[in-house]
């Protein structure tokens, strides 16, 4: 019945995060779950000079899956594929999106993203032993920029909202910004 099947779906769901825990706190370089609400910056360059974006994303991390769900002022996105990945002790999360432009005159397209999962330092000024993703991203478009994200939150809602629906000069609206 579909009762039955939801049943074994959530508990499938809360074992595997139990046991995700479990081998995360017996194996410190195993890839610990990132999901939650994140606050960051893009960063690009344009023919006007160097831009700086706020975004809000929302990262959903299951045992077997990752999506992450960005907004800035211009665009949002949608995952396509994420890969967590460890290698030499540094862990990463490599995602290719589809961008969607706000604007109805601009086309969407698609990038990659390759940021370094790390922990915060108390020199850095937040709260200490939260996650931070910090990395490049490429467009089809040619254009490329930096991200760096701090998790606010390991709770969060699904969708993503600005806390401002527009940005101060409207200067991003020509690059459509970063990676999502």
């Amino acid at each position: 019945t579909i009762s039955s099947a939801l049943t074994v779906l959530v508990l499938r769901s809360k074992i595997s995060n139990y046991i995700w825990q479990a081998h995360c706190w017996a194996d410190k370089e195993f890839y610990k779950n990132i999901s939650g609400e994140w606050k960051g910056k893009i960063k690009f360059k344009t023919n006007d000079g160097l831009h700086e974006l706020d975004v809000n994303a929302i990262i959903k991390h299951t045992f077997d899956d990752i999506h992450i769900n960005f907004e800035g002022t211009t665009f949002e996105s949608e995952t396509l594929m994420a890969n967590p990945e460890v290698s030499k002790g540094q862990k990463h999360l490599h995602y290719i999106y589809r961008n969607t432009p706000k604007a109805a005159d601009r086309a969407s397209f698609v990038g990659t993203a390759k940021l370094r999962v790390m922990i915060l330092k108390p020199e850095e000024g937040m709260q200490t032993g939260n996650f931070v993703l910090r990395g490049k991203y490429y467009t089809e478009r040619g254009t490329c920029g930096s991200i760096e994200l701090v998790r606010i939150t390991e709770e969060c809602e699904y969708d993503v909202k600005l806390d401002d629906e527009a940005s101060e000069d409207g200067a991003y609206g020509d690059d459509s910004a970063g990676p999502n």
